[in-house]
């Protein structure tokens, strides 16, 4: 499905997703990104500009939206003000006509399973945020939906009960087997939470898979920078093969040898002397063991930071900033399929970035240094201006094209990109 607005501007470009009865999916992406747009059109409360949805197999398209049995949690709660929580949670039910005994037995039901028996003669204005959140579950559990449908749930809420909350949302429709779509800008979220995760990004579907795969075989470069804390460090390289099998990633004056039997270096042999992008994380970097034989980079620290169980060491490698970072706002190009996953070999369109021509002057602002992230043991002996070397574990670096399109074990032989 689709959705443009009357103004032009295109919120949905051509989702196509599935979601599995019982499954918990998480739409993951930036504000603007078009995932609550997807959710209301789910819902009923936009109509789609093309496509259609379909629930159980048959289109909705004229169904209105209190009939498609769906249950919608926003982030606001919208909570009624002059009820108290037993009256809000019963409020579907009187709606429908049930028998107050049903009604009381059924709201004595959830407050207890929700955990807020002691606040059903309060209003809402006297409860926290949390408990809030807990009633507008309650109101839509009343309905017994086939579909959960929640806006962000959880942003307005600190992060200490964020994280409680998560645990309970999820325990809590896993147990009732109902197939919910959660949306939010919150990576944690959703990889703590989801069955699947689909990240999308200008209107347009990036990647979707398990939070397992999308965060280790991610299907573009914006994806993989997306997901990860600290984030991933997108580097521009350059790619020599050389006769001995063998291959180079000149990182500014400095060089990292992938392994000549790496599946993955096989696939770099198609990119000899070009540009492309590698993703490195933080697990990917260590102090050098005199033992292994992976390559070294050497670096200076720029800054580190303290979080009492760990620092981060943000270390200066002379590197180049990969551009698919300062594409934030760029109109998408055309998508490429490309298959993901080590042994998947499901097809998805990965759309990637690939930012436009630098204006007379800009250049140089483009081509900006960036930081590698090490993790160190608590308050080390390190200080700004030390030099440092770092090895590098190839196994866990990805690679991607200069659109930001996935290169590794699992894609078919590179084809000429088309241009936007």
């Amino acid at each position: 499905m689709s959705k443009v607005f009357p103004d032009g501007t295109v919120a949905v470009d051509d989702l196509n997703l599935t979601v599995d009865n019982g499954e918990f999916l998480v739409l993951l992406g930036p504000s603007g990104c078009g995932k609550s747009t997807a959710l209301r059109m789910i819902a009923g409360l936009e109509d789609p500009s093309a496509g259609e949805v379909l629930l159980d197999g048959e289109p909705v398209g004229n169904v209105h939206p209190a009939d498609r049995q769906i249950a919608m949690i926003f982030q606001n709660y919208a909570l009624y003000p002059h009820m108290t929580v037993g009256e809000n949670i019963g409020f579907p039910l009187r709606l429908r006509k049930r028998a107050q005994n049903d009604i009381d037995a059924q709201v004595s039901q959830l407050a207890t399973v929700l955990d807020i028996t002691d606040t059903l003669g309060r209003k809402p204005a006297q409860l926290s945020g949390g408990q809030r959140q807990r009633v507008a579950m309650g109101r839509a559990l009343a309905r017994k939906p086939r579909i959960f449908l929640m806006d962000e749930p959880l942003s307005n809420l600190d992060s200490g009960l964020r994280a409680q909350l998560r645990a309970e949302i999820s325990g809590l429709v896993r147990e009732l087997k109902v197939t919910t779509v959660y949306v939010t800008h919150d990576q944690t979220e959703a990889l703590t939470m989801a069955d699947r995760i689909a990240v999308m990004r200008n209107g347009v579907l990036q990647d979707v898979g398990t939070p397992n795969e999308v965060y280790h075989h991610p299907a573009t470069a914006y994806v993989a920078a997306f997901l990860g804390t600290p984030r991933m460090t997108l580097v521009q390289a350059r790619v020599m093969a050389h006769l001995d099998k063998r291959v180079l990633l000149q990182i500014g004056e400095q060089s990292i040898d992938v392994p000549g039997h790496d599946v993955t270096a096989h696939m770099l042999r198609h990119y000899h002397g070009e540009d492309i992008i590698v993703g490195l994380r933080p697990e990917a970097l260590r102090l050098p063991d005199p033992a292994s034989q992976d390559p070294i980079l050497h670096t200076r620290v720029k800054h580190l930071e303290h979080s009492g169980h760990e620092s981060l060491a943000h270390l200066d490698v002379g590197a180049t900033a990969a551009p698919i970072e300062m594409t934030e706002a760029t109109p998408r190009p055309a998508p490429r399929t490309v298959k993901r996953g080590l042994f998947r070999r499901r097809e998805i369109q990965a759309v990637a970035s690939h930012p436009p021509p630098a204006a007379p002057g800009q250049e140089r602002h483009l081509q900006r240094p960036i930081d590698l992230t090490l993790r160190l043991a608590p308050y080390p002996r390190l200080g700004p201006g030390d030099r440092i070397s770092v090895q590098i574990d190839t196994r866990q670096l990805h690679f991607f094209g200069d659109r930001g399109e996935r290169i590794g074990a699992g894609q078919q032989v590179r084809t000429a990109p088309r241009r936007a």
